[in-house]
């Protein structure tokens, strides 16, 4: 990408997704009405995605003093809209002031302060998180010795998304990313307590179906554009 093609560059590391599948009728009814909820086996699923952000650059300017490195949890699910897949958060929360505020008036994202203590050593992981009266409990491990699931069609399907689909007053935007293939490695949940599910009303009861981890990823982000616009949908 040349500098006039992105908005931001990252790195992530630490990532881990822990996967939860049920009801679609309680996702799509937490979705803004425009876009599609995308289903696996005729079911929703909700990501939590917890990992560490550095690295962070904007084009033609040294590194921003504050946002240069913090801790995110999100949750998240899969959508379309007119047939181009997406992720869709319902929330992306931070230990970064800075950050959360640039994202939010920058971006429109969902972005929300929170408080976090994080234990990442070699192959294991721990997050306690807290904002207002949500709280999350993590405690996970990679699983050095086994195969990877970058072939599981599952993991794909979750994964290899590259954009992010928001929607703002009715406008549907989409921000496109470019990083390579997901370097998976399979995971093993051993502690996942509170009440993060719940930000999606009904999702509490959402089964856990797998989880996965990644050492660390290079992303490039490109300009929103309005598909709704574009598509003359509006």
């Amino acid at each position: 990408m040349t500098n006039g093609s992105w908005i931001t560059r990252q790195r992530w590391e630490k990532i881990h997704f822990l996967h939860f599948r049920g009801a679609a009728e309680v996702v799509r009814a937490a979705l803004p009405p425009e876009l599609e909820l995308d289903l696996w086996e005729n079911e929703a699923v909700l990501s939590v995605v917890p990992f560490r952000m550095t690295r962070v650059r904007f084009p033609y300017l040294p590194p921003f003093p504050g946002i240069g490195s913090l801790w995110e949890l999100n949750l998240r699910t899969y959508v379309r809209y007119a047939s181009k897949p997406g992720v869709y958060f319902f929330t992306l929360e931070s230990n970064n002031p800075v950050a959360t505020w640039i994202a939010q008036k920058g971006f429109g994202l969902p972005y929300a302060n929170a408080k976090f203590r994080v234990q990442a050593h070699e192959n294991h992981f721990a997050m306690e998180h807290q904002r207002a009266d949500i709280r999350t409990k993590i405690q996970m491990h990679t699983l050095v010795d086994d195969s990877s699931p970058q072939e599981d069609p599952f993991a794909i399907w979750a994964t290899e998304r590259y954009a992010l689909l928001n929607v703002r007053a009715g406008r549907v935007f989409r921000g496109a990313l470019r990083h390579e293939r997901w370097p998976l490695k399979s995971a093993k949940v051993d502690i996942f307590e509170g009440n993060f599910l719940s930000l999606v009303p009904g999702a509490e009861n959402f089964r856990f179906c797998g989880a996965g981890s990644c050492e660390r990823l290079d992303v490039s982000f490109r300009p929103f554009e309005e598909l709704s616009t574009k598509l003359g949908m509006n």
